[in-house]
């Protein structure tokens, strides 16, 4: 009888060894370490141990190491050509995650950390990808770099002086920060770490880690070698840690997040600088002036040069006034109140070549709300990591009350449709943006 058991459990072994030793059939086994780079692509294989526990989905998968307190929660999404292939979610108490996944060449595994929205900070969600061809059995470690993507509404509202914080477009309640010198925020960006990066006119670029004003920093150059005048524009290269400024002429100026070496551009025929986004290659968009017209512009910092033709004119029949990158496109704020009132969202391709627009002006200038894609005059794209598209609209028809309002969509088709506005006690909004004729 003891033989028998003996035997039995044997065969147990035997059986489940083929799954330890391989991963499973058709999957492989993957640490992701999370923002955590320059690991070792190939680790010791998991234990015994590991494995038949991976064999219980009863058991809550969790991954290894401490993480901030603020995330909730971690998600792993595998995808192959398009598809999702795995999707799991994890506990919020790692810096790295260890999961079998299907196997496969061309995935791409992205991983999202979800923050605590009672946080203060102005990150909602970090998240990074890689990609990886994954035999079955394989057994591999990636590093994965995690950056903020998600973030609440940051909106610079220029003719009150203060930045003003909302969760979300149905937010009740803001926060506002009034800088310590009165000037005026034209623009917001982020960086990896969600700190708030704030283009303050003649004031210059100030940092804060929170709508709170913590750790507050301006020690940025943005005066020297001809910069001077009203800061106009900031983006943030979050993956290289820099930042870029741009002065209401045609002077970038490049920096690490905590200033260092300076680079600063004046790109040959750009007269003038409305906005600036960098995709993930590093490359910068610029909107503005470009030999006398209204345009979009691509330019390498490392070469110091314009990339191709900028597209200059054409579908840009007003002026080129703030620039958002949402992958695979770029988008321009094509708008003007003057003679033919113009409100357009342009959309291209990287390199620039057009690709569609949407958008109108309102004809009813009576209340906050309107039809979907009816601006009043669309200004300023904020919260330009976001999936979301969200755009600042100044009322340019009303002395008082005034309509200044914030209004977000899911894509050019107006999905998704919501406005937003602070209202005081006589139904004036209490937004007041910087409004380009």
């Amino acid at each position: 009888m003891k033989l028998r058991v003996f035997l039995i459990f044997a065969i147990i072994i035997l059986a489940l060894f083929p799954l330890w030793s391989c991963g499973g059939g058709g999957y492989a086994h993957v640490t992701i370490m999370l923002g955590l780079p320059h690991h070792a692509v190939l680790q010791a294989a998991p234990t015994v141990f590991e494995r038949i526990y991976a064999l219980f989905p009863l058991f809550p998968t969790n991954a290894h190491a401490a993480v901030p307190a603020n995330i909730t929660k971690l998600r792993l999404q595998v995808t192959q050509g398009g598809m999702v292939t795995f999707e799991e979610s994890f506990s919020p108490t790692s810096s790295s995650i260890s999961v079998d996944v299907p196997s496969g060449s061309g995935l791409v595994l992205t991983v999202t950390a979800y923050i605590d929205p009672l946080d203060p900070g102005a990150v909602l969600e970090y998240a990074g990808s890689a990609n990886a061809d994954l035999a079955p059995g394989e057994d591999v470690t990636i590093s994965i770099q995690m950056l903020a993507s998600e973030t609440k509404l940051v909106i610079p509202n220029y003719g009150m002086g203060t930045i003003i914080q909302i969760d979300d477009i149905n937010d009740t309640t803001p926060s506002t920060y009034t800088p310590p010198a009165l000037y005026n925020p034209y623009d917001v960006a982020f960086d990896a770490r969600g700190r708030i990066y704030v283009a303050l006119g003649s004031s210059g670029l100030i940092r804060i880690d929170t709508i709170s004003g913590a750790n507050f920093f301006s020690g940025y150059d943005t005066t020297s070698g001809g910069m001077g005048g009203s800061l106009r524009a900031v983006a943030v290269d979050r993956a290289a840690g820099l930042v870029y400024y741009a002065n209401a002429g045609n002077m970038i100026r490049r920096t690490t997040l905590t200033p260092g070496t300076y680079a600063t551009y004046t790109p040959s025929l750009l007269t003038q600088v409305t906005g600036l986004a960098v995709a993930d290659d590093g490359i910068l968009y610029i909107s503005g002036v470009y030999n006398g017209d209204d345009a979009v512009v691509r330019f390498d910092p490392e070469a110091g040069a314009v990339i191709g033709a900028p597209y200059v004119g054409g579908m840009i029949t007003r002026r080129s006034l703030h620039v958002k990158i949402s992958e695979p496109y770029v988008y321009v704020i094509n708008a003007s109140y003057v003679s033919t009132p113009v409100g357009e969202i342009l959309r291209f391709t990287k390199s620039l070549q057009y690709a569609g627009k949407a958008g109108s002006v309102t004809s009813t200038f009576s209340s906050i709300v309107s039809a979907p894609m009816e601006f009043f005059h669309p200004v300023h794209f904020v919260a330009v990591l976001n999936r979301k598209f969200v755009l600042m609209d100044t009322d340019t028809v009303h002395g008082y009350p005034v309509f200044d309002r914030v209004v977000s969509f899911g894509d050019l088709s107006g999905s998704d449709w919501s406005a937003y506005a602070e209202l005081d006690g006589s139904g004036s909004s209490m937004f007041s943006f910087l409004s380009y004729s």
